[in-house]
């Protein structure tokens, strides 16, 4: 069943012009929910996967928008990653919905978004949970594709690298010094590729 809420806010946005009705993708097949389309070049050689799109991220239609959002791009040029030259999605391509069939409508873009990529960054523990079978605390700011693979692990074959971090939301519980040493790894991860 459709969240009547959220229907109403996404309605009521687009009536007041403040985002285009194409700036959300479609709905989904799985609910009916407005979904968000990745975003950045469809070419980038970094993918960023989050969790689900915010209640702001629904509102503007645009991924990581607000403070969380001003924060991770912030972070991500100080280590000389250009957000916009970044591919971005989410695990959950709407809010989390219980009715809705997460694996078979969501998962299915993400990997697909993985497949071939060079480089991904998965940011929150349940993507870094559902993807490598590792709890956030134990691989954030590690490469993980390159650790023994554990039970539920979900990265497709061609994918290159992969780390892991913490959501940047974390700063609420004063650890921004995590998320900027895990950039920081990342960042120094990615100048060997070259």
């Amino acid at each position: 069943m459709r969240d009547k809420l959220f229907d109403e806010l996404v309605e009521s946005i687009q009536e007041s012009g403040a985002i285009r009705r194409d700036t959300l993708m479609n709905e989904c097949v799985g609910c009916g929910r407005y979904i968000l389309n990745p975003e950045g070049p469809p070419e980038a050689d970094i993918l960023i996967v989050g969790e689900a799109p915010s209640q702001y991220d629904i509102k503007d239609g645009r991924l990581w928008i607000g403070d969380f959002g001003d924060l991770l791009r912030a972070e991500l040029r100080k280590q000389g990653i250009i957000y916009k030259n970044c591919r971005v999605t989410n695990m959950w391509l709407h809010p989390k919905d219980k009715e809705c069939d997460f694996e078979k409508f969501h998962i299915d873009a993400v990997l697909r978004e993985m497949t071939d990529r060079p480089v991904v960054l998965l940011l929150g523990a349940e993507a870094v949970k559902y993807f490598t079978g590792y709890g956030v605390s134990e691989v954030s700011g590690l490469r993980v594709d390159t650790l023994p693979p554990r039970e539920g692990r979900l990265i497709p074959d061609g994918t290159g690298m992969v780390f892991a971090l913490f959501n940047p939301a974390i700063v609420l519980h004063e650890k921004l010094g995590e998320l900027r040493f895990g950039l920081q790894k990342f960042a120094e991860a990615l100048d060997g590729i070259d």
